[in-house]
Parts: C-alpha cells; structure tokens; sequence
C-alpha cells in the first residue's frame, strides 16, 4: 500500500489548484455574463423612455422613414455642403472592359 512516497499529495495539490483557478474563471464568466446584461437591460430602459417622451412631445411614434423624410427635408440647413451626405455608387470593372456591374448604397 504506502510505497508511493509523497507523488500523490503533489498531484492533488495541482488538482485542487486547477479546480480553484476553472472555478475563479467560471465565477468571473457568470458575473460578466449578468453585468453585460444589466448593462443591456438599462440601455433598452433609457431608449423605450426617450421613445415615450418623444411620442409624447411631437404626439406620434417616429419611423425610420419619418426621420428620412426629416433629414432629407432639414440637411441643406443643418449641414454645411462640405459635410452633407453624398451617394455612392461606382462602376465595377475587370480591367478596361466596360463596366459588368455596379456597387451603391441607398436610403
């Protein structure tokens, strides 16, 4: 039985080290897990309040559409021309060939 002089101890004592180190890191996840969805939880609070309170002020819900419509309506006074917003739309080729296609982004 006893023969084995003192290997065991050294191995369990690297165990329980390994096994306290995982638990650390697992404890660590959970609460990071739990603060990022507070974090989230209070982020969607403040953007249903703002919501209502913009709902209440100009008494409708806005749309993406509506605020469309709002830039589109308001950026030549509220943007310099050097900061308004361009359209983007290139051709795309294979060499010198004439254009096969074309890259844009639209509202």
């Amino acid at each position: 039985g006893g023969g084995g002089g003192g290997g065991g101890g050294a191995t369990l004592h690297a165990t329980r080290i390994a096994t306290r180190t995982l638990a650390t890191v697992a404890l660590v996840a959970v609460h990071a897990g739990r603060v990022t969805q507070h974090y989230s939880d209070a982020v969607e609070f403040v953007e249903q309040m703002m919501r209502a309170q913009l709902a209440a002020a100009i008494g409708k819900h806005v749309t993406a559409g509506d605020f469309n419509k709002f830039m589109h309506f308001h950026a030549p006074r509220v943007l310099r021309a050097a900061y308004a917003p361009r359209a983007l739309c290139y051709a795309v080729r294979r060499g010198t060939r004439t254009p096969e296609g074309a890259l844009s982004i639209e509202a």
